[in-house]
């Protein structure tokens, strides 16, 4: 995985190999997760309490903790809540760096640093932030150099997985740009946020946060401002650079496909909740607290939307479907690649089936999906088969199939059942 497909995720596969010692259950391999988004919550807080006093800091931790993509990302088995607990650190660290400008706390900084981007390069857009709040903050020279060679080196540490990950990135030459009205939609947000940043940095008071070795005037707006904007503009314009398309895909990547994920900034959530609460705390302080529990309040709400159940691919209840109701001798077919990985994650759920489709497995590509075998090796492996499972998205993509999504030859639809992206049928050889 790591030399061919995934080296971008190998310090996530790495702690997850250690912990499946302790069992692969979902709580398991869900848990550091969990911890790392309560972690984010606690340094979001104490960002906003050490920038802007403790009211701000209990609000932005509590926006942070009730956020509707928090709660989805802390159940997610992914590195990206992790990336987000490291970079929340990484800017606590930023921040008390800049306060002190001591050795250690640079040496501090830099170890988080790197280790954010080791745990995902995309997290080292976070340095580009803390760069430019660096530079429009009055603080001393020696900061500027200690911030360098701290920066630089977390760098360093990260360029090799970097390079890797990089000759391995028509991996996700299937992840599709952004169109033209996101681009416009996002720009114009950009835009709009940047205004409201500054026109909020130039009316702010001074504090007694603030000096020579702070942030500068508005040091909370100002931090969270950068963060939020710079990497989202400059994973923008990348994303409108084509890379060529993985063999093997699950999707076909059309031209100029680029490697647009808004997951890849979920890293940016704090510095959103800094940036909202910052600015709410402008207003009148009954205003605020009004504001700030409306906001809270509308996000709670939003919670059901974080469910599993509803919010993401259930491929748990497709092998618990096979496992209850296939028999031995049956055989399983799927027509979008992607979807055999549902056999990888639950095994046991494909006992009783064999999977007749596959022509080359992953291994043998270098790929994270295998190879479907062409249609007249699959109709040879099914004379004889009396059951067909068939395993494809709820609506059938163009290019993706051999072309018997609706009926396979020779046999009629028995049943189908619908999961969240998941469409499963079963198919019995027709009478003659």
């Amino acid at each position: 995985m790591l030399g061919h497909i995934d080296a971008v995720h190998g310090a996530y596969y790495l702690l997850i190999h250690v912990l499946a010692k302790l069992g692969t259950s979902e709580a398991v391999l869900r848990m550091p997760s969990v911890v790392a988004m309560a972690a984010a919550a606690w340094f979001t807080a104490a960002l906003g309490r050490d920038l802007a006093g403790a009211r701000t800091g209990l609000a932005c931790g509590l926006l942070f903790a009730v956020s509707p993509v928090t709660t989805e990302y802390a159940h997610d088995a992914r590195p990206f809540a992790l990336v987000t607990c490291l970079a929340a650190l990484a800017s606590y660290r930023f921040v008390s760096f800049v306060r002190t400008g001591t050795r250690r706390d640079a040496a501090w900084y830099g170890a988080v640093l790197a280790a954010c981007g080791l745990m995902n390069v995309f997290g080292m857009l976070l340095v580009v932030s803390h760069a430019v709040t660096l530079a429009a903050s009055p603080v001393r020279a020696d900061r500027v150099r200690r911030f360098g060679f701290a920066a630089g080196a977390a760098t360093l540490v990260v360029s090799p997985v970097a390079w890797l990950a990089a000759t391995e990135i028509s991996q996700v030459g299937w992840e599709r740009k952004p169109s033209a009205y996101i681009v416009f939609g996002l720009l114009t947000s950009l835009v709009v946020a940047g205004i409201a940043a500054r026109v909020a940095v130039r009316g702010a008071r001074s504090s007694s946060v603030q000096s020579s070795a702070t942030l500068g005037t508005a040091p909370l707006i100002r931090l969270s401002a950068a963060w939020l904007l710079l990497p989202l503009a400059i994973l923008l314009i990348a994303s409108q650079i084509p890379i060529p398309a993985a063999p093997g895909a699950s999707i076909s990547a059309s031209a100029g496909a680029g490697i647009w994920e808004p997951r890849y900034l979920l890293f940016c959530i704090p510095g959103l909740v800094l940036f909202v609460v910052g600015l709410i705390s402008r207003l009148n302080v009954k205003i605020s607290i009004i504001v700030t529990s409306a906001v809270m309040a509308g996000a709670v709400a939003a919670q059901p939307l974080a469910r599993p159940a509803t919010s993401s691919d259930d491929i748990r209840a497709v092998a618990t479907l096979l496992q209850a109701r296939s028999r031995d001798g049956d055989a399983v077919v799927f027509p979008d690649i992607a979807k055999r990985l549902i056999k990888d994650a639950y095994p046991a759920g494909f006992t009783h089936v064999t999977d007749v489709g596959l022509d080359r497995s992953p291994a043998a590509r270098n790929s994270l999906y295998g190879l479907n075998a062409s249609p007249r090796i699959l109709w040879q492996r099914l004379a004889g088969t009396k059951r067909v499972w068939l395993v494809t998205f709820p609506v059938p993509r163009p290019g993706r199939y051999y072309g018997h999504a609706t009926r396979p030859r020779a046999f009629c639809l028995e049943r189908t059942w619908r999961f969240p992206l998941n469409m499963v049928r079963l198919y019995h050889r027709c009478r003659q």
